[in-house]
């Protein structure tokens, strides 16, 4: 018993030896024995040690791990190759997904704002040297700084889907807008644009024309107004359909208060013949219509002397040249330093030529002269038009001359060369006092020097 107790003895040293000595670094490991289950130690490996195994004695008893416990063999004693190159983890071994960081995103960039259509009239209602009213698609524009840039002006009373039929102002507050407005019944309102007491834009003034006819809210007619420069003289207004087959309804409305109310006069539709250009009563109940017709037996200049319920052509004596042609007339104005000096313009054609001759009267209009001042090869109307001053203007056909006259001067048209070719503009205004503009192939030039020079706003 002695000799087997040395051996064994031994035999447990060389095994310890192998292990790389039993005073090393040390894990507790659980021992089975008869009693409670103590802690021994096993040797640890530094974390950058390379192992060598080797298998135990076959007759050394292996250790009995509790089942609470892991096997130290898995997970403390690794081999090289796990050391030399340490596996990936599997897919399921993956690391768990870290929470969503409580830092709040950065905020989100702005969207990117629509680049602003730039407005421009495609017609201008007037314009002085600072504000100016324009007409484009149904809108009505203002301007404050002599067509620099435009606003849109909705009138107290109107909607933005409200569309602008036509307007008609001598100055952004002397003059009516006429709407339609957006409806299933629609109406036809005529809206101004009124000054306080300082002279500063106040409030619009909105009223609804009492129309009869069906076409009278559609969207194809046209309005031609008058404006009353005094009060407490009326102003009209003349609706006119779109031509169909031939046919025009025309009917006449009045205010007596300044645009508060207006009144229907009558249907004028078998009265004036031709195509109406436009309206002038420089009194109460004494008028004119001017009109477009193509036909030698009349001259289409109607009047009426009631307050437009019923009219007539009156006569005016046609120059021997022009009898076997036909003209046009186009509306007369009146002197606002006397009322009793019109005039308006008659276009005679004949074959491809266009003549225009202005016609005179001294009598508030009981009778028209024809002056012996007049053009050819000059755009038409309103191209050549003359203001309340009865101031004229033209430009010639091929845009390199502009003809001024002045009536009371009793002297021929003036001829002024611009620094621009003004061919094909589409409207043109020149004031006595050098101010003018012109609207040219969409763009507006303005002139301070009479016309000479022509520049943008």
């Amino acid at each position: 018993m002695i000799i087997q107790y040395r051996m064994f003895t031994m035999i447990s040293l060389i095994g310890c030896m192998l292990l790389a000595g039993c005073d090393s670094n040390e894990t507790k490991v659980a021992v089975q024995s008869s009693a409670q289950p103590t802690l021994q130690t096993i040797p640890t490996l530094p974390p950058s040690s390379t192992v060598v195994a080797s298998a135990a004695p076959t007759s050394l008893p292996d250790p009995v791990i509790p089942s609470s416990q892991p096997t130290p063999a898995a997970t403390a004693v690794p081999s090289p190759a796990a050391l030399a190159s340490p596996a990936q983890p599997s897919e399921s071994q993956q690391p768990a997904t870290p929470k969503a960081s409580s830092t709040k995103p950065p905020a989100a960039s702005p969207k990117p704002q629509p680049i602003p259509v730039r407005l421009f009239p495609a017609s201008i209602l007037t314009m002085d040297r600072q504000e100016g009213l324009g007409m484009q698609d149904g809108k009505l524009l203002y301007t404050k700084n002599t067509g620099k840039t435009w606003e849109v002006k909705i009138p107290d009373g109107m909607q933005i889907k409200d569309r602008l039929l036509a307007a008609d102002f001598l100055s952004p507050f002397l003059g009516f807008a006429y709407y339609l407005t957006d409806a299933k019944q629609p109406k036809l309102v005529a809206t101004q644009w009124l000054q306080d007491s300082s002279g500063l834009p106040a409030h619009w003034k909105t009223a609804v024309l009492p129309t009869e006819e069906a076409w009278e809210t559609s969207t194809n007619i046209s309005v031609y107004s008058n404006l009353s420069l005094t009060y407490p003289d009326p102003s009209y207004a003349l609706l006119t359909s779109s031509p169909a087959a031939g046919l025009m309804g025309k009917s006449l409305y009045r205010t007596d208060d300044q645009g508060t109310s207006w009144q229907r006069v009558s249907d004028i539709s078998s009265a004036i013949n031709g195509y109406p250009t436009g309206i002038a009563f420089p009194h109460s109940n004494d008028g004119w219509i001017t009109a477009t017709y193509h036909g030698p037996d009349k001259f289409p200049l109607f009047r009426t002397q009631d307050g437009g319920k019923t009219w007539a052509v009156q006569h005016v004596e046609i120059p021997d040249e022009f009898k076997n042609g036909y003209a046009n007339t186009f509306s007369p104005v009146f002197d606002q330093e006397g009322d009793q000096h019109g005039l308006f313009i008659a276009q005679f054609a004949l074959g491809d030529s266009r003549t225009y001759v202005p016609y005179e009267t001294h009598d508030g209009g009981n009778t028209w002269l024809p002056l012996k001042y007049q053009l050819t090869d000059v755009q038409e109307s309103p191209i050549y038009q003359f203001d309340n001053m009865i101031e004229g203007r033209a430009i010639s056909t091929d845009g390199k001359s502009i003809y001024t006259m002045r009536t009371y001067n009793k002297e021929d048209w003036q001829q002024i060369v611009p620094n621009i070719i003004l061919k094909d503009a589409k409207q043109f205004f020149l004031n006595m006092d050098g101010f003018g503009w012109v609207l040219l192939n969409g763009h507006l030039k303005i002139t301070m020097d009479g016309g000479r020079t022509w520049s943008a706003p």
